[in-house]
């Protein structure tokens, strides 16, 4: 399996490889890549080609649906751990847990026991964009792995050697801001949570303010659809700045400082727990 890493993930990488941790706790940009790197170390780990993972009977990934895991799929991840593996190496099973943020409170409590002391011949990873939402009795637990952006030049190349052309890849770069996970979502027509709060986000920063305001329970149903939505604002605001610093054109660098200003301050009163209704409208009068 093809990896886009930053150095100093593929240090931490290379490091998990030679010393499994039996619970890792993966942390990066929603749209960084987590699910590639955490499948491809699984797969190095449990030594099956990346290809065949989905068939191995002692993998399991779980993903969120609405924007949940329920404790009811905590208890089927805890079931899967105690069914018994067969076979002479030391690690035989490995658990997959992306977007560990949506896990309910009542999910991650349940967890919590399986995370602390996992099978012997078993490894789980949980990958989060905003640690703050997991319970810190669940953050302690995990060995980290940080998953930093890699260089636009790096991930650049990546797309056109695997025979992308370079408008292809401008264009998917633009959207995606560099973050190589979101790249290889647009370019390969993939689903990715972030592909929807790019749209809503053009859609928001076309509208007027009173539109926006109208947006408001719309954008707010969930904690973290918003938060999706924040990162969206977060990587178009970032791509309009450096496209009008590269064009030296002040007007619309205040623009988008202005914006990328009030949406990191949305973003942080959202981790600390403000009511999202309150932290969007707060937001629509920033603007």
């Amino acid at each position: 399996m093809s990896l886009i890493l930053h150095p100093a993930t593929k240090q931490q990488y290379d490091r998990i490889i030679q010393q499994p941790s039996h619970a890792l706790l993966m942390v990066g940009a929603d749209g960084v890549g987590k699910t590639m790197v955490a499948l491809a170390l699984l797969a190095e780990i449990l030594k099956i080609p990346p290809k065949k993972l989905n068939s191995y009977p002692y993998f399991l990934q779980v993903s969120p649906i609405a924007n949940t895991i329920s404790i009811e799929t905590a208890r089927d991840i805890k079931h899967f751990f105690e069914l018994k593996t067969v076979g002479n190496q030391l690690l035989r099973r490995g658990i997959l847990i992306e977007h560990a943020e949506d896990l309910t409170i009542e999910a991650q409590n349940a967890l919590l026991k399986t995370i602390e002391e996992p099978p012997a011949d078993s490894i789980i990873i949980l990958t989060v964009g905003h640690e703050q939402l997991l319970l810190p009795t669940i953050v302690s637990r995990l060995q980290r792995l940080t998953v930093h952006r890699p260089k636009i030049e790096t991930v650049t190349e990546f797309f056109l050697r695997i025979g992308k052309t370079p408008d292809e890849v401008k264009i998917a770069l633009a959207m995606s801001n560099g973050l190589p996970g979101l790249t290889h979502a647009i370019l390969f027509s993939e689903d990715h949570p972030l592909l929807l709060g790019i749209e809503q986000a053009k859609t928001f920063l076309k509208a007027s303010k009173f539109s926006r305001l109208t947006l408001i329970d719309e954008y707010t149903k969930q904690k973290e659809d918003l938060l999706m939505f924040i990162q969206a604002l977060l990587r178009i605001a970032e791509s309009g700045l450096q496209q009008a610093a590269q064009k030296k054109d002040n007007k619309n660098i205040h623009r988008w400082q202005k914006i990328l200003d009030a949406t990191y301050n949305s973003e942080k009163a959202l981790l600390l727990n403000t009511q999202p209704k309150l932290v969007l409208n707060d937001l629509i009068f920033e603007l």
